[in-house]
């Protein structure tokens, strides 16, 4: 993509509809980013690794950093006419590497939502997200690669949200997405649907001084490819195997302390179970904690996650340099920094830096993928909305789905 006219779009769209939020029932919510960044170890290499005959590579061949630039706009559109909501939200996002110009990366999504009140406490609606990614990803034995991964995504789902009472909500929704992958002769097929359910449930408990929220959520999902055979349980492949076919449960609970001064804490958990149909080779358990601090005033906005995960495979092995090869097990423990200072209306000084570090049991130093690896970002730029102090600037993909 094309730093320049891309750039020259974000400040077109702000100039024609920054300093216009609402016309009537009609509200535009506008955001742009640019950043300049500096990751540490882009292809998430281990310390330590032999080649073929043997020899340690240098740390210096094997630990690459870059510069890079980030930079994106968020388009959103609302639209209320008495029962009835509409909602339209277009952006971009875009990182070009200054060396690299391999590891080059964009999103480009539209999403459209409409949602019908029934009643003050019942609504249902739908939700169309369309989506052009290319980005960095793992191959399809979950590893890392070096390449992207060029698809199409789209997603439907459909919810229905009721309030039970004025503290209690209930959430059910039913989805369905697919990912079509570039056709390439050198990436393995990784086209597949997926169709998903999830309850949400929260309760407000506020207290005093304090206002807090019970959040539990659960999902199912499954997902089966279009053209990826299965593997048994030794990592193998055969032509006479079934297609791959997973299964997803997951549930989660979040604990949402607010107005703790300028504060706010959330600490939360969250299990997932991947389950593979055919001998298991894919099949997982994870548990992950962390606790998400914010901080708000008028000028100056953070949020602070740490968190810690680990995952544990219940066939797949952690090659060792002797016989005896231990089920793989990855762990992480990684920060997620956001920062922003209000330089004058409607644009931010900003900060992020976040970190990628995981540590396996995966001790043969040949290996090239299910090693320990450290990484870490930093960026400084500037985020342009003039009706809105803090901007979360990260796109979240949930790819438990």
């Amino acid at each position: 993509m094309n730093i320049k006219k891309n750039y020259l779009l974000i400040v077109s769209v702000f100039i024609l509809f920054s300093y216009s939020k609402s016309y009537g029932q009609f509200q535009f919510e506008p955001v742009g980013l640019v950043s300049l960044g500096y990751e540490d170890n882009v292809f998430h290499a281990p310390d330590i690794l032999l080649d073929n005959l043997g020899n340690y590579i240098p740390e210096s061949d094997l630990i690459i950093s870059d510069l890079f630039l980030d930079y994106g706009y968020n388009l959103g559109f609302n639209y209320k006419a008495k029962k009835h909501l509409f909602h339209v939200d277009q952006g971009f996002w875009g990182r070009n590497y200054f060396d690299y110009n391999q590891l080059n990366q964009y999103v480009l999504d539209l999403k459209l939502k409409y949602k019908y009140a029934f009643s003050k406490h019942f609504a249902t609606g739908v939700i169309y997200d369309i989506s052009k990614n290319k980005k960095i990803g793992t191959s399809a034995l979950g590893d890392e690669l070096l390449q992207k991964f060029s698809y199409l995504k789209n997603d439907v789902e459909i919810f229905f949200d009721y309030e039970i009472t004025r503290n209690t909500d209930i959430e059910l929704a039913f989805s369905w997405y697919n990912k079509d992958y570039e056709k390439d002769s050198v990436v393995i097929p990784l086209d597949a649907n997926t169709f998903g359910t999830d309850f949400k449930f929260t309760q407000d408990l506020n207290s005093g001084n304090y206002k807090s929220t019970l959040n539990l959520k659960i999902n199912y999902a499954m997902r089966k490819y279009s053209d990826l055979k299965a593997l048994d349980a030794s990592g193998n492949s055969n032509p006479d195997y079934p297609l791959r076919d997973w299964r997803y449960f997951g549930v989660g609970l979040e604990y949402k302390i607010d107005h703790v001064g300028n504060f706010a804490f959330v600490p939360y958990y969250w299990y997932d179970r991947r389950k593979d149909q055919f001998e298991d080779y894919y099949s997982y358990k994870s548990n992950e904690m962390g606790l998400k601090i914010y901080f708000k005033s008028d000028k100056f906005n953070l949020k602070l996650v740490p968190f810690y995960s680990i995952v544990k495979y219940d066939v797949k092995k952690a090659p060792g340099p002797d016989a005896t090869d231990p089920l793989l097990v990855y762990e992480y423990f990684d920060i997620d920094l956001q920062m922003n200072y209000l330089l004058f209306k409607g644009t931010n000084l900003t900060f992020d830096f976040n970190t990628s570090n995981r540590n396996t049991n995966t001790l043969s130093e040949s290996m090239t993928t299910r090693r320990d690896y450290k990484s870490y970002e930093i960026m400084v730029g500037f985020s342009f909305n003039p009706f809105q102090l803090f901007v979360d600037r990260k796109i979240d993909e949930d790819e438990r789905k």
